[in-house]
């Protein structure tokens, strides 16, 4: 039963995640027919961040509460919604409205099916390595096809492509309606029974006293956060750190479809180590040495190695802190706890945007990633070094 369901679940998230990448390889030119500037893409993408923040928690306890797959399969008719608002619309604070509906899909999938299939799945760490790599794969082929379908199918359809985008979400709606599981509540034998948590201020208070209280769940949040002073600036700045260097944008499909393929490399890699925490200091460490490469490197085609290598200990090293959060968290506050995570990333990823627009005023784009990869790493390093995750016995 619960193989039959991943199997649902990957087929579902398959489709729709085609659906939601199709045109994002083709998003800035599809903004700037819209209206918008540079400078006002990025404050869209702000507003996505703004209103992922708001609607983390209140989505993580409604998934708590009532369903997961319902939760899942709303952030799906989100992803919708906003797709039709950018295919409909144009002008800076349509965009805006649209990304804040984007915002608030991203914010009611992270907490949802995953955490689900990760709690009957924890007893098992093989088998939840083996699934957080499986759902990262099969999102990361999708991505892959779905990039360079976008290519041919924005030459002949332009902005319809989102129509095309439309049917995929409502197909994995139905799909979702009929073959994901309806009963998504925690196993009887958990140790948070039905009953602790009556109300919406309850469930939060119980995420929290878990979060604060066992080191695991704590250092892994607030890695998980600092994370994004990686992430950001790499999805962010990477293409104008190559128009810097000379290379034709016409190739940039291609560095897209690379980053894809290495991070399906260390997903692959990811699953195949039993987890230490000396796995982490060593990626901590590869990413340190490419932050400095990539701040005093003149060579376009170092710089260019330099980016695509540098996927593979980012995601292996976002693998062993998600990994190590859904094995800690008590599965009755799963999403919750996920989505205190996520609110928690959200700010750090609102800050590092800050971060980086800041020494923009200053730098180019490749020095301003280089010293936030360093930033990143060493404050990560520092962090696991002084605050080692030690289990507690939490009361209940």
């Amino acid at each position: 039963m619960l193989t039959r369901q991943i199997r649902s679940y990957f087929s579902v998230n398959a489709i729709q995640n085609f659906g939601r990448v199709l045109p994002q390889a083709i998003l800035t030119p599809v903004l700037v027919g819209k209206g918008l500037d540079f400078s006002e893409i990025i404050l869209v993408q702000i507003a996505f961040t703004i209103a992922t923040l708001l609607f983390e928690f209140p989505f993580g306890i409604l998934a708590d509460r009532t369903s997961k797959t319902l939760v899942y399969i709303l952030s799906i008719a989100l992803t919708l919604s906003s797709y039709t608002v950018v295919f409909l619309g144009a002008g800076f604070w349509v965009m805006c409205i649209a990304w804040v509906i984007y915002g608030a899909s991203a914010a009611a999938q992270s907490s949802t099916l995953d955490y689900y299939f990760a709690e009957r799945l924890r007893s098992d760490e093989r088998a939840l390595k083996r699934f957080y790599s499986s759902d990262q794969n099969v999102m990361l082929a999708t991505s892959i096809m779905a990039a360079l379908c976008s290519t041919f199918l924005y030459g002949q359809f332009g902005e319809k492509i989102y129509l095309i985008s439309a049917f995929f979400f409502v197909l994995s709606i139905v799909l979702g309606i009929a073959f994901l599981p309806r009963d998504t509540s925690p196993e009887k034998n958990d140790e948070i029974s039905e009953n602790n948590a009556s109300n919406f201020r309850a469930e939060l208070s119980d995420g929290l006293r878990f979060a604060l209280k066992d080191s695991r769940i704590l250092l892994a949040v607030l890695l998980l956060a600092i994370t994004e002073f990686a992430v950001n600036p790499f999805f962010h700045l990477w293409q104008m750190i190559l128009l810097d260097s000379r290379f034709n944008p016409s190739i940039f499909g291609l560095f897209f479809v690379a980053f894809q393929v290495v991070n399906v490399l260390a997903n692959y890699i990811f699953s195949r180590f039993h987890r230490h925490q000396w796995h982490n200091y060593v990626a901590l460490g590869l990413l340190l040495l490419i932050g400095i490469v990539s701040a005093i490197i003149e060579d376009a085609a170092v710089l260019a190695a330099a980016l695509l290598i540098l996927p593979l200990p980012l995601f292996i090293y976002l693998g062993s802190l998600h990994t190590t959060l859904q094995s800690a968290i008590p599965s009755r506050v799963m999403s919750t706890i996920g989505s205190l995570s996520g609110t928690v990333t959200a700010v750090a990823g609102l800050l590092s945007l800050g971060l980086a627009s800041l020494l923009m005023s200053f730098v180019s784009a490749q020095v301003t990633m280089g010293a936030s990869l360093v930033l990143f790493s060493v404050v990560s390093a520092a962090l696991m070094r002084k605050f080692a995750p030690k289990p507690v016995e939490v009361a209940v």
